[in-house]
């Protein structure tokens, strides 16, 4: 019969636990963590020719990134031309352009946005995301974030 003092007992029933811990833990660990980071690039897409852009107020377009068609508004705002995303930064719902108001609206939740894409009321925490722009030529593009692994 082994005789063991309290001291010696909780000396090895914390060792034990702190080796079955790390023989699960560990592998764990490694089998979740991602295997590679994801990087972002901002990548332009061709939207429309010069001659479209609207000489005031604001214009939609349909844009095909990936096989897949995007919604843009480009906007003649204070004499330059801005691309905002039509993605409502409260729940992510796409806006529609109101002419009669002069403004953004989100169907969803009643959001409203300026012409300049800054909130004029409503629960979105933030404005429409401005999109970077670049005219090569006559050719209108727009930049867009694309995260890759």
């Amino acid at each position: 019969m082994i005789v063991m003092n309290r001291r010696d007992f909780l000396k090895k029933v914390v060792t034990f636990s702190l080796s079955l811990m790390g023989i699960v833990v560990f592998p764990l660990y490694f089998y979740l963590k991602p295997t590679r980071l994801k990087t972002k690039s901002t990548e332009f897409f061709y939207v429309t020719i010069e001659d479209n852009l609207p000489k005031k107020g604001v214009n939609r377009f349909k844009a095909l990134i990936n096989d897949k068609k995007m919604l843009v508004y480009i906007v003649k705002y204070n004499d330059e031309w801005i691309a905002l995303s039509p993605v409502c930064t409260h729940l992510g719902c796409l806006v529609n352009w109101n002419r009669n108001k002069n403004e953004f609206q989100c169907c969803c939740h009643g959001g409203r946005y300026a012409m300049d894409g800054t909130v004029l009321g409503g629960p979105p925490p933030a404005s429409l995301t401005r999109l970077p722009m670049e005219i090569r030529g006559d050719k209108l593009f727009v930049g867009l974030r694309l995260s890759y692994k």
